[in-house]
């Protein structure tokens, strides 16, 4: 084939759909191994909360860094979903579920709030 030319014909489109072919794979849905893993993660998170009364897990959370790194990953997720409204990032029931526990989305101001509370409390 010459360069810049697609050897993609109508023909092959129809045969790969018949296949059930995938075009967009930033809207496909979470294999069935990410899903364990995000649920592992949300069962490790409720835990952390009961625990802590808030769901501010660090970063770099030395008990276990994998929880820190994906409370870090759904932060990201849940803003590129917000600002391009593309459901891969995150899913709304995901969304809800962060929610009903208590997750803050936007950590830096949470923290702050905590830090102004327990000021205000000294004085």
């Amino acid at each position: 084939s010459k360069k810049g030319k697609s050897s993609m014909t109508p023909e092959r489109i129809k045969l790969l759909e018949k296949l059930g072919f995938v075009w967009k794979v930033h809207n496909r849905q979470p294999t069935q191994k990410e899903e364990q893993i995000w649920r592992k993660r949300y069962k490790e998170l409720k835990e952390y909360q009961s625990e802590h009364d808030d769901c501010l897990v660090p970063q770099m959370y030395p008990l276990n860094p994998a929880l820190g790194k994906w409370v870090s990953k759904q932060r990201v997720k849940y803003s590129l979903w917000k600002n391009k409204n593309d459901k891969f990032y995150i899913t709304p029931k995901r969304i809800e579920l962060l929610e009903r526990i208590g997750f803050v989305w936007n950590a830096r101001e949470a923290i702050l709030e905590t830090k102004n509370r327990r000021v205000g409390k000294l004085s």
